[in-house]
């Protein structure tokens, strides 16, 4: 290192300690200052039904939910996370695979099935009475083409069937011509 180099670094080390010094210059230490209680949220609690399964057949179970709008996608998206540890050492299970999007669209919940995935009957009644128990009067599942244009709402278009929930099963539902 160069002489200058040296006198430049030492100019540098001096002028930090000195702000150094005087950053902390009239502040006077102070006791323990106390808070008061963190913040809680207050309202009403939701709870989503879900459907699981227990030996084969839909089993029902709660879980916190999410007031207001969204609360029927919230429900979809806890089902697709499938079983907490605490569910499964109850014995509930899941057939639901990874799906898409999914979204409300009017009166129903829009849930997309990628190309290739397959919904068992038990899957699809897992679907449908967790929506319907979130007052979803019907699910209409897309299956898109590979390479499927992008329709409404930014959903793919594809052929779509609808189903509600009876006796805890999936019973299909007409749809408009309009509708798909």
């Amino acid at each position: 290192m160069s002489p200058r180099g040296g006198r430049t670094l030492a100019a540098l080390a001096a002028c930090a300690a000195v702000l150094t010094a005087l950053a902390g210059c009239g502040i006077r230490p102070t006791g323990t200052v106390r808070a008061d209680e963190a913040p809680r949220a207050r309202g009403p609690v939701a709870t989503n039904t879900l459907y699981f399964l227990r030996h084969g057949e839909l089993a029902e179970t709660t879980r916190r939910g999410l007031p207001g709008l969204g609360m029927q996608e919230h429900a979809i998206a806890q089902l697709l996370v499938g079983p907490t540890q605490a569910e499964r050492r109850s014995g509930m299970t899941t057939e639901v695979p990874p799906l898409g999007r999914h979204m409300m669209v009017q009166a129903a919940m829009r849930i997309v099935v990628p190309a290739g995935t397959r919904l068992t009957p038990m899957a699809r009644a897992q679907i449908v009475c967790t929506a319907f128990a979130q007052k979803v009067p019907r699910v209409e599942f897309v299956h898109p083409e590979e390479g499927a244009a992008i329709g409404e709402y930014g959903l793919p278009v594809g052929k779509t069937r609808a189903y509600t929930c009876e006796s805890r099963r999936a019973v299909p539902v007409r749809l408009n011509p309009k509708a798909g």
